[in-house]
């Protein structure tokens, strides 16, 4: 899920629909999405993970937190999180009911089980298998559908430029405003 950070620190959940804009611009490659939220228009640059408020130029800092994060153990018991795209892979294996999931990486061919939770190293098969895991136990079988607001997936709908020199990290701790 795409998550939006509070000058408290606080990390939020963008609500349903603009998550789903933002899920929807991610699954197709999109870096840049313009939305609307609380009556404001917003541009989240999906790429930089930063967010500007159209009118004000105020910036913040987004991420993306997977619902599921799969986990792979190292010779030594060590615990790795996927890579992203590894990740991606893997969750919409799990959630079409796949047996399992094919992927690339660092030159090399694998292969995980998800009944058996183990991967294999295809192009070297002396290397033997290695323990999958999952943490997080939010799996939907279907993203949520997109609302009728008004959205630009990639473009570059705006309400007027912004000075580049109005960030957030120029403006004093009194200007800054969690809705800002």
């Amino acid at each position: 899920e795409w998550q939006w950070e509070a000058n408290s620190g606080k990390w939020h959940s963008f609500d349903a629909e603009v998550a789903a804009v933002l899920a929807a611009a991610r699954k197709h490659g999109k870096g840049l999405v313009v939305f609307e939220a609380a009556g404001k228009m917003y541009e989240a640059d999906l790429d930089a993970r930063m967010q500007k408020n159209l009118q004000s130029c105020y910036m913040r800092q987004m991420r993306w937190v997977p619902a599921i994060q799969f986990q792979w153990e190292m010779k030594n018991g060590i615990w790795v999180d996927y890579e992203e795209d590894e990740n991606d892979i893997l969750i919409a294996a799990k959630l079409r009911s796949l047996p399992s999931a094919a992927y690339e990486a660092r030159g090399f061919k694998y292969s995980v089980d998800l009944g058996t939770m183990r991967q294999e190293n295809l192009s070297v098969k002396t290397a033997g298998f290695r323990r999958v895991r999952i943490l997080g136990a939010d799996v939907e079988s279907d993203p949520p559908v997109l609302g009728e607001r008004s959205a630009s997936i990639g473009g570059r709908r705006r309400s007027q430029e912004c000075n580049e020199s109005s960030t957030f990290f120029d403006r004093r701790p009194s200007e800054q405003s969690d809705f800002a």
